[in-house]
């Protein structure tokens, strides 16, 4: 079982990489002024902490309710 769970998180990291380099590769194409970059990027966290409150917190919140069986 630990095999497949190392392939599988083999392909979730290389994935996430991918994910990651062509957001960053598109928020360089940007053409708006450097310093609206920033600002961008944080309403965008915004946006994504109304629907994922977690993303405002350090994740340990969240790892106890886990725990505690509350979060499925």
């Amino acid at each position: 079982i630990y095999i497949g769970l190392g392939f599988l998180c083999f392909f979730v990291g290389a994935f996430f990489v991918k994910v990651y380099h062509s957001i960053q590769d598109q928020f360089a194409k940007l053409q708006i002024p450097i310093f609206l970059k920033p600002a961008l990027g944080g309403l965008l966290v915004g946006f994504m902490a109304l629907i994922f409150p977690e993303v405002l917190g350090s994740g340990f919140g969240l790892i106890q309710r886990m725990i505690n069986g509350e979060v499925i």
